[in-house]
């Protein structure tokens, strides 16, 4: 049911172009207006073969991790039929993503982060092969921690992320229509999303980034904002997913209709 919560609220929505558009419909469904705005690209990558030709060969006592959707989509394929080894996946959107190509979990995080998944016990003490399916670059902490737990730790780096590349028009008419004051907030669903708006649209957004309201699922990227002079409200939603952070955003509406005058905290 459309509702008007979000009347005169416009949401600058930057996940990936194809992660994006249900947070943005559900924004407009709640009488927002949507921004579609993608800070990063998501880029297949060829996994080492060394890799893929180890994983065809895993058996039950060794585990595939996929750390994400973007995982998901770019590495499945790769998977052996039928599978040995265990199969486990950090929170509901990348469960729901392996769920629909036929593939339940063996081990799911009871949260959304690596530190979830390493606190579950089936991984407390490990002898065998850890495959982990990410992005180039990502965090460490899964491989370190699970190498100290015994485990011979191998990646397959299935995409890449790379800065969205808006042209130099377009990024222009954004940036008018922040400083006319169309926009109220932004959402950044990774630090590289950070990086990626801070850089690219150019040193005219910085002001308009650090002065509008910012709505995440990870601390990680209130501390990046923080660190770049972000002094407007960092609202940290219960989880990734769309419907939390839609929640966010309408409490926060809320809460400012109520208040107006309530800044950062």
């Amino acid at each position: 049911m459309n509702s008007r919560e979000l009347d005169g609220i416009t949401v600058l929505v930057t996940r990936p172009r194809e992660l994006a558009e249900p947070l943005c419909a559900a924004v407009e469904a709640h009488g927002g207006k949507a921004i579609r705005w993608p800070g990063l690209e998501i880029e297949s990558r060829i996994a080492s073969a060394d890799a893929a030709d180890r994983l065809r060969r895993a058996g039950p006592q060794d585990i595939v991790i996929f750390v994400s959707r973007n995982a998901v989509t770019h590495g499945a394929a790769l998977l052996p039929t039928p599978l040995q080894a265990q199969l486990a996946a950090i929170g509901p959107s990348t469960d729901a993503a392996l769920r629909r190509r036929g593939l339940t979990p063996d081990i799911l995080s009871p949260g959304h982060d690596s530190e979830s998944l390493l606190s579950h016990p089936a991984l407390a003490a490990l002898g065998g092969t850890v495959f982990i399916f990410r992005g180039v670059g990502g965090r460490e902490l899964l491989a370190e921690s699970l190498g100290r737990r015994g485990a011979e730790v191998i990646y397959l780096e299935v995409y890449q992320r790379q800065p969205s590349l808006h042209p130099p028009q377009r990024i222009e008419a954004l940036l008018q229509r922040w400083r006319d004051g169309d926009v109220q907030m932004f959402t950044a669903t990774s630090v590289a999303i950070v990086d990626s708006l801070y850089n690219t649209l150019g040193p005219g957004a910085t002001e308009l980034l650090n002065r509008t309201p910012l709505v995440t699922a990870s601390p990680r990227v209130i501390q990046r904002a923080e660190s770049a002079g972000h002094h407007a409200q960092r609202l940290l939603s219960e989880a990734p997913d769309d419907a939390s952070l839609l929640d966010a955003i309408i409490s926060w509406r809320q809460q400012t209709a109520t208040h107006p005058a309530v800044r950062d905290t």
